[in-house]
């Protein structure tokens, strides 16, 4: 118990430490383009960015619940599995910070979480269906979408006002800077802030699937129930604290335990689906024709004792504490800067005035805020970088530094490979020096 307890203690430090890496490490997000153009001097900049990633934040939990449950399967997933993705992550983060290269802190987590859980479990705890949709499909979509979107809106924008005065569309254009820009790093917070709640709601789920206590108001059991050498139940005799039978839902992840006193529970995990009750191998139980009586077969299980068997249902929900706490972390992120990247997309890619400003952050934070409604955890670096390349494309082709370009993409290719390398490894040797299998 003491184990798990710091085992936790740790994940949600390393959690909290990665989401704050993640405000400063993507700062330039939010900010570059409205600094880059002197709308707002860079203390002012942050400090906008910083208040509107907070309330980013709160703008639903679609996203975090791609990254706990849908790109690898939840109850595979142990507490170091977690701590040594977001090690992984962490590093790749700090090393591109210190170069200024703005790669995906996004891709970094993901990747982080591939590589120690396939080393943890194998490859068949990958959701392919999900990496695939939710992940690399958004991966290589969302990027092409910033640069065509950026490109469109600049030329539409650049033919509206062709006839105009310079000095008077800067003047306009900075105005309307303001609101694209807080909308930008809005749709910053909407997006990276909900991985880390992902990251921490998985975390406290292991945890309690470590440490199954008395059954709660919401779980269903059947008490004293007696033991010989197994022990038999029928699924539709377990009822609630209010004597409600069980309602299983579809697609839904459940936990059977049987504990007596306080021995250590014996546990087996399940799901229900498509109206039947699909076990892992090797789980101890053995299933009738109908599918809902159950025999309970385990060697710790102690002969002519009686047993509470509970089920809970393994749902997964954002706490608000941790909404509340990865937000507040983003934004103190967020408010540390992060000039080397701001630099890098601000003043390095390509020299921005206001009306480009203006189509970069706008094309930029409506895809964000598309992509965070749909659940799919997308770089807002890689979006908010092909925008101003985009955009900058419509001055003239050779106006952005391509090669400076060719170096940002490489970063992005190897993001995802370099994190699971890395957690993988971290992985191996924690079970290496613990003693533990991998």
């Amino acid at each position: 118990m003491t184990t798990a307890i710091i085992l936790l203690i740790l994940v949600i430090a390393a959690a909290l430490v990665f989401e704050y890496i993640n405000g400063f490490h993507d700062a330039a997000n939010a900010i570059a383009t409205v600094v880059s153009t002197k709308v707002l001097s860079p203390r002012t900049a942050i400090l906008y960015a910083a208040v509107l990633n907070f309330f980013g934040a709160f703008f639903g939990t679609h996203v975090a619940k791609t990254i706990g449950s849908g790109i690898v399967d939840k109850m595979a997933v142990s507490q170091e599995v977690i701590l040594c993705a977001l090690l992984g992550a962490i590093i790749w983060n700090l090393i591109t910070w210190v170069f200024g290269i703005p790669s995906s802190s996004s891709h970094a987590l993901i990747g982080g979480l591939l590589g120690a859980a396939v080393v943890h479990c194998g490859i068949g705890v990958v959701h392919i269906s999900g990496l695939i949709w939710k992940v690399i499909v958004p991966m290589f979509a969302s990027p092409l979408i910033g640069f065509l979107l950026g490109f469109s809106l600049m030329l539409f924008l650049l033919w509206m006002f062709a006839k105009a005065a310079p000095e008077r569309i800067n003047k306009h254009f900075k105005r309307l800077q303001l609101f694209s820009a807080g909308v930008m790093a809005f749709s910053h917070g909407s997006n990276d802030a909900q991985k880390t709640m992902g990251i921490i709601t998985l975390s406290l789920l292991t945890f309690w699937m470590m440490t199954l206590g008395d059954p709660g108001p919401d779980d269903f059991c059947i008490k004293a129930v007696p033991v010989a050498d197994a022990v038999t139940v029928n699924l539709n005799d377990f009822v609630d604290a209010e004597g409600t039978h069980t309602h299983f839902e579809k697609d839904t992840a459940y936990v059977l335990s049987a504990k007596t006193g306080s021995d250590k529970s014996i546990k087996v995990e399940f799901t229900y689906k498509n109206g039947a009750f699909v076990f892992p191998k090797e789980s101890g139980v053995t299933v009738d024709a109908d599918g809902s009586t159950l025999t309970l077969t385990n060697p710790l299980l102690k002969a002519d004792a009686e047993y509470t068997i509970m089920l809970k249902a393994y749902k997964f929900a954002i706490p608000v504490w941790v909404i509340f706490t990865c937000a507040v972390t983003m934004a103190l992120g967020t408010a540390a800067g992060g000039w080397k990247i701001i630099r890098t997309l601000g003043h390095k890619m390509i020299k921005l005035k206001p009306i480009h400003g203006f189509a970069a952050e706008t094309t930029a934070a409506s895809t964000i805020l598309t992509s965070s409604f749909l659940g799919f955890p997308v770089s807002t670096t890689h979006i908010i970088s092909t925008a101003i390349m985009g955009v900058g494309s419509t001055v003239r082709f050779s106006a952005v530094k391509w090669g400076l370009v060719g170096n940002i993409v490489l970063a992005w290719v190897l993001t995802i490979p370099v994190c699971a390398v890395t957690s993988a490894g971290l992985y191996w040797l924690f079970s290496y020096f613990s003693g533990t299998p991998a």
